[in-house]
């Protein structure tokens, strides 16, 4: 998927500001995926979180609290494989059916399942007092 978005980035660049800047653009981009990969790689959620909230200690004085952006980044972490996983059964069930598994067709039913996590996340937070 990176290797489609940079090639397709790459003929946008240059065309609009030449080669130089191409190689320029998307030496970034495969820096910062292969840096986020190691990040990701060598550090837990855990101390990623922490140390995210830990940085937001000053945005205290804005109303930003600490426990609660701990809980959204956990959350938002914890959301991305339900995302792939909806997106995979979503793929799976018109294949099932016996039909083309088409952007049309996977995207609505994987959104569909995702709103109904989302709901149900909600209301277990809300039960727990959130």
């Amino acid at each position: 998927m990176i290797l489609v978005l940079g090639l397709v980035l790459a003929g946008f660049q240059v065309w609009l500001s030449g080669p130089v800047r191409a190689v320029e653009v998307v030496g970034q981009l495969v820096f910062a995926v292969l840096a986020g990969n190691l990040v990701m790689m060598t550090t837990r959620v855990s101390e990623m979180v922490r140390t995210i909230s830990a940085v937001a200690i000053p945005l205290r004085r804005f109303g930003v609290r600490r426990d609660r952006l701990e809980l959204l980044l956990s959350l938002t972490i914890g959301c991305i494989p339900r995302v792939s996983l909806a997106v995979t059964r979503a793929r799976e069930a018109a294949l099932a059916r016996g039909v083309r598994p088409r952007l049309v067709l996977i995207v609505p039913a994987a959104l569909i399942a995702i709103v109904r996590e989302a709901d149900q996340v909600g209301d277990a937070l809300a039960a727990r007092g959130l």
